[in-house]
């Protein structure tokens, strides 16, 4: 089995370009259990919900998030399944599709949320499918705080990436 990354916009406070720090250290601690694991891939599950096309408006912060994905990444993803992606938001899709190869764009499946469920239940082992499935029902309840669904993040993760906003001084320059 690959290890999987969550990742659900519901938590996101701040632009693309503050969460991608985090985001690139996510991946290559997938990339390094993949490795340990067999053959260093991974699977990334984006859920869309609570998706703020605000927080995406930056150029720059696309164009950098894509060079990565569709290069440093792209042979590292074994699928990507974007979740429950709204029609406003396919519009963003139209612009970061480009920045990412032929390759990595065949390995992107939209779904619902009710078919991703089908498919982590299939693709992952069970306290895998556990984790992200528990992930999906936290970040749909309309009452969980942010501070509940940080805490459950903690609870589901499986290795010490940073959870949380990149300060200046955690970034080594």
């Amino acid at each position: 089995h690959r290890p999987a990354v969550y990742i659900c916009c519901r938590s996101q406070t701040g632009p693309l370009r503050e969460i991608a720090p985090q985001v690139m250290l996510a991946f290559e601690a997938a990339v390094k259990l993949g490795e340990y694991q067999g053959d260093g891939h991974m699977v990334l599950v984006a859920d869309m919900h609570g998706f703020s096309p605000s927080l995406y408006m930056d150029p720059y912060g696309l164009q950098e998030l894509g060079e990565s994905l569709g290069s440093v990444f792209a042979d590292r993803f074994a699928s990507i399944i974007i979740v429950d992606f709204s029609i406003v938001a396919q519009g963003i899709w139209r612009l970061a599709k480009p920045l990412l190869s032929e390759k990595t764009q065949n390995k992107i499946s939209f779904v619902s949320c009710k078919k991703a469920r089908e498919l982590v239940t299939e693709r992952f082992a069970e306290s895998t499918s556990a984790r992200i499935t528990s992930s999906f029902d936290i970040n749909r309840e309309r009452r969980t705080s942010c501070e509940e669904r940080s805490a459950h993040a903690l609870h589901t993760s499986i290795c010490d990436v940073p959870l949380g906003h990149v300060r200046a001084a955690d970034v080594a320059g």
